[in-house]
């Protein structure tokens, strides 16, 4: 079938390929360069979040939204500890209580894919 069309389908297919190509290489490029944007901006964060927790002893948004954003990069184990300690500050709170559960799923998850058969 391409065969009969001849020389201009190939034309047409390769300009197509090409212009694919571009794309995947512009996507890929922009996260490059959006990518250290955003972990400098959770670095940053997280930063803050560290100070406000340090300086106020009795800071429960801070030690949830710490926990919740350590939770998301994967540390939950840090996170475990502030959703605990912010628990202890509001006992009839859920955030924390939803944090810590989504927490030992994530931990639960984790061990099963590293355990083996």
């Amino acid at each position: 079938m391409l065969a009969e069309r001849g020389a201009p389908a190939l034309a047409v297919l390769a300009a197509i390929a090409g212009l694919l190509l571009v794309e995947a290489w512009r996507r890929a490029r922009q996260d490059l360069e959006r990518k250290p944007r955003e972990e400098a901006l959770v670095l940053k964060t997280e930063e803050r979040l560290g100070r406000a927790v340090s300086l106020d002893p009795g800071g429960y948004e801070a030690r949830v939204f710490l926990g919740q954003l350590l939770s998301r990069t994967g540390r939950c184990e840090q996170a475990l500890a502030l959703f605990q300690e912010a628990s202890h500050l509001l006992p009839h709170a859920e955030m924390p209580r939803r944090g810590a559960a989504r927490c030992q799923r994530q931990l639960q998850a984790r061990q099963a894919n590293s355990d083996p058969l």
